[in-house]
C-alpha cells in the first residue's frame, strides 16, 4: 500500500490514504472516507488502518484503541509545512484525474 492509493473495503466504503506512520516495527495509514462516487472526500471519515500481511496478501485494520489512535495522532497529524502539502499535493492528484472523466 502506498499514500494516495484508494482503498475499498467491505460494503464498499472507499477511503483514500493521506499519510503513512510506521510504529512499533507496523505499517499505520491515516485516511479519509470517499464518497460512493469517488467525486468528494468527507472530512468527518477519518480514521487510521493498520496494515497486515499474511500469506503474501495485505489486509487493513482500523484502529479503536485509544492510546494508539493518540500516539498515531501525534506521529501523523501535519506536524510540518512541508508534510501538510504533501496531503494537501495528494488530494489535488486525487481530484485532479477524478475532475477530468
Amino acid at each position: 500500500m502506498q499514500i494516495g492509493d484508494l482503498l475499498t473495503l467491505d460494503f464498499n466504503e472507499k477511503y483514500l490514504l493521506l499519510n503513512k506512520v510506521v510504529l512499533n516495527k507496523k505499517n499505520y495509514y491515516l485516511a479519509i472516507g470517499v464518497t460512493q462516487d469517488e467525486k468528494k472526500v468527507d472530512m468527518d471519515d477519518i480514521t487510521f488502518f493498520e496494515e497486515i500481511i499474511e500469506d503474501n496478501e495485505i489486509f487493513v485494520k482500523e484502529v479503536f484503541n485509544e492510546k494508539l489512535l493518540e500516539e498515531l495522532s501525534d506521529k501523523t497529524m501535519l506536524e510540518n509545512y512541508k508534510e501538510s502539502k504533501k496531503i494537501e499535493k495528494i488530494l489535488k492528484e486525487y481530484y485532479g484525474i477524478k475532475n477530468n472523466d
